[in-house]
């Protein structure tokens, strides 16, 4: 509205249907500031009671649960102390130890080590206390213990435990004290020696295990001149073996080749040629000649040494390296020499044999080469058990060899366990002297506040929750949206239907009076007004017959159209029946005698007939405009009352063509409903002059400054007689008949 005066809400408007953006834009005091207050306020608004309710429930349940579920805490503490002063065995003087505040620092970390926690907790005090050992429980108990130092006092070390039982935090820090005692001090030394003792003699025997086993190795391998000298015989046997049996089969083949049709004797390839001389390996020579025999033993000797090297990790440019692969190289060298000069002895007086003597030869070589396989195999599985017999034997003496080692490792520490000892000099152990009588960590009374605030504040949060998802309009100055084109015209107070409240029924009157000058003041040139709402049941029709008696009361020639075709509102309640149906007047343009007169002065209506509802369809903007016109032609003020905007046809072309539409929101009204309702009156181009608040309570009403007039004015005597109907309109609602009744007492 450009024009009209806009009637404001003394309070700022609240939650809009866009949620609580819309109500903290609402609550803005100035610019860029917002009243948190306000908003709060809105979203308790009308449930401060149950909020309250519930809030004192909760927080006095969180009171209590916070100081009741928690267990307070006791710490007991006791001390170690260093003595700083060593005393000289030799001299029998006292010295500063050097470097004492190390000292005392790393024996801080000794008390909170592994060692020191685990036999505290396998002390019979603690396990006495029901809490036996586990990784859960050992967690715990590293948690609980606290041990630190003191810059000012260097000498001491303190040890505390926090535990729900007293007793059980003193029983920790005496243990521990103990245990440190026991591993780091004055009872540290005895239990020391007799372990360096017990581990000294086990190296000893460990020491004597291996010499054993080495003793027993060495008995083994010497027949055969060392466990070298054994693997070398081991491997010059399986040799041999492979020769003999590959000569074997060589002689198996030649028997199988011969027949009655061989060759002559001397003819090439007979049985009487002799066999073409092979070039003889060294391994072959090794059998007949006891230098070569030699020659390869040398050679797998150094084999093995350079094998051994290179299995210790020594590198190729090692000078034990380098000389194995020359000695090795050398061996290879002689050993090809001497084969190459090698020439076997043969009996050059031997008979060529021929035929059956040379197979009979044959027959009789290959069962003597058989007899030495068999031999050389015998001799192989000897040695075979012997090498597993002396590899055992290795096995067992290198793992007490590894033993030895571990067994060394365990001295160092515990020797250097030993010297540390002597330099830290004596230690004085102090623990707790009694068990802690009073909490030291009590979270009860913090927890009460907490849980009085949490308590009390989450159902009063929730209270809000519920009425931020609430959409509906439950107060006057809700229906007020942040939009500069729709203003708050006017409020209604709830009335009762028997009108037994003389006031809040002046107070309904008083409003009425109020919109109708709004209108008047602020639209001279506007006669034709449209009053429509979202949904069937807001009070439209309530709202169109009281202005209607209030404009013909002011001396205006009003009249009324009933264009709810549907509902007929103002139709059934004058009980009018129209001489012409609404559809006859539309169509033909001119009223023909259906205006009837009502039973208030210069106020008429046009009623709508029972079966107009089915000429909704044919409606037109140019029939809708016609019929405003005439009206507008033959009176001052035309008061329209439409279907819901939401649910009709006729309320868009009556809204378009009406100088101004009023919207009645009544409370209970979804906030969706009235922005789509605005939406749709904007989008057919219908100028919305305000909003209406329909049946706010008394006290919203009061709060509103539409009655700040009414509040201020002089008593009125008549407001407190009991409310009558009108003569003749005694089955109007409630508001009209109030209305009525104002306007007939002044």
């Amino acid at each position: 509205m450009n024009n009209m005066i806009e009637v404001r809400d003394a309070q700022p408007p609240a939650l809009s249907p866009h949620g609580l953006g819309h109500a903290m834009e609402s609550a803005r005091q100035g610019p860029g500031e917002t009243n948190v207050f306000q908003v709060v306020h809105r979203l308790l608004r009308g449930r401060y009671v149950l909020a309250i309710a519930l809030g004192m429930v909760g927080a006095v349940g969180g009171a209590m649960a916070g100081y009741l579920l928690p267990t307070p805490k006791y710490r007991s503490e006791g001390q170690i102390r260093y003595r700083p002063l060593l005393l000289n065995p030799y001299t029998g003087q006292e010295s500063v130890i050097p470097m004492f505040n190390n000292i005392v620092s790393t024996g801080a970390s000794f008390a909170q080590s592994d060692r020191v926690i685990f036999r505290a907790m396998d002390s019979d005090a603690w396990l006495a206390l029901g809490r036996p050992r586990s990784p859960a429980e050992e967690q715990r108990f590293k948690s609980s213990l606290r041990v630190t130092t003191n810059p000012s006092v260097q000498e001491l070390i303190y040890i505390s435990f926090t535990d729900l039982d007293p007793g059980a935090a003193k029983v920790a820090v005496e243990e521990v004290i103990h245990a440190y005692d026991e591993l780091y001090g004055r009872g540290e030394s005895k239990s020391r020696e007799l372990a360096i003792r017990t581990i000294e003699d086990k190296k000893r025997a460990l020491q004597a295990e291996v010499s054993r086993l080495q003793t027993e190795i060495d008995r083994e391998s010497k027949d055969y001149g060392g466990l070298a000298q054994l693997e070398a015989q081991w491997s010059i046997d399986q040799q041999e073996y492979l020769i003999l049996t590959r000569d074997i089969n060589l002689i198996a083949r030649q028997l199988a080749g011969t027949n009655s049709l061989q060759p002559a004797t001397g003819e090439p390839g007979g049985v009487g040629s002799p066999l073409p001389p092979a070039v003889p390996t060294p391994e072959e020579v090794a059998r007949v000649d006891d230098v070569m025999r030699n020659y390869l033993l040398q050679r797998d000797l150094t084999k093995q040494r350079l094998e051994r090297l290179l299995g210790m990790g020594y590198g190729d440019a090692h000078p034990e390296i380098i000389q194995a692969r020359s000695d090795l190289s050398s061996w290879n060298t002689q050993i090809q020499d001497y084969a190459a000069r090698w020439v076997p002895r043969q009996t050059t007086d031997a008979p060529i044999m021929s035929g059956a003597p040379m197979i009979e030869q044959l027959r009789n070589k290959m069962a003597d080469l058989q007899r030495l396989a068999d031999e050389h195999k015998k001799d192989l599985g000897a040695l075979g058990t012997k090498r597993s017999t002396i590899a055992q034997l290795e096995r067992e003496r290198d793992a007490a060899r590894q033993e030895v080692t571990e067994t060394d490792k365990r001295l160092t520490g515990l020797n250097e366990e030993k010297k540390a000892a002597q330099m830290i000099g004596q230690i004085e152990i102090m623990p707790p002297l009694a068990i802690p009588s009073a909490p030291n960590v009590d979270p009860r009374k913090k927890l009460a506040v907490l849980g009085f605030a949490l308590g009390g504040g989450f159902p009063v949060a929730l209270v809000a929750l519920w009425g931020f998802l609430d959409r509906r309009f439950r107060y006057a100055d809700q229906a007020k949206y942040n939009r500069p084109d729709v203003s708050l015209l006017g409020i209604l107070p709830n009335l009762p239907r028997d009108m037994s409240d003389p006031e809040q029924a002046a107070h309904a009157a008083h409003s009425v009076h109020q919109m109708r000058t709004l209108l008047q003041i602020g639209g001279r040139n506007r006669k034709v007004y449209a009053v429509t709402s979202c949904t069937a049941g807001d009070g439209k029709t309530s709202l169109t017959m009281s202005l209607g008696i209030s404009f013909a009361a002011s001396g205006a020639r009003t009249l009324m159209i009933d264009f709810d075709m549907v509902g007929r509102g103002l139709s059934k309640n004058l009980g009018a029946a129209p001489v012409h149906a609404l559809s006859d007047v539309l169509l033909s343009g001119n009223f023909n005698g259906s205006v009837v007169a009502t039973p208030i002065e210069r106020l008429s209506l046009l009623p709508s007939g029972r079966d107009d509802g089915r000429f909704v369809s044919r409606l037109s903007e140019s029939i809708v405009r016609g019929l405003i016109e005439r009206a507008r032609a033959d009176y001052d003020i035309v008061l329209i009352d439409t279907g819901p905007i939401l649910g009709s046809l006729e309320a868009n072309f009556v809204s378009a063509g009406a100088d101004g539409v009023i919207v009645v929101v009544g409370r209970g009204q979804q906030r969706s409903f009235v922005e789509r309702a605005l939406e749709q009156l904007a989008a057919v181009g219908a100028q919305v002059l305000g909003l209406v608040f329909n049946r706010a309570s008394l006290t919203d009403y009061q709060r509103s400054a539409g009655s700040a007039s009414f509040r201020t004015a002089p008593a009125d005597p008549l407001a407190a007689k009991p409310v009558t109907p009108h003569e003749g309109v005694a089955g109007l609602d409630p508001l009209s008949q109030i209305v009525a009744l104002d306007t007939k007492r002044s």
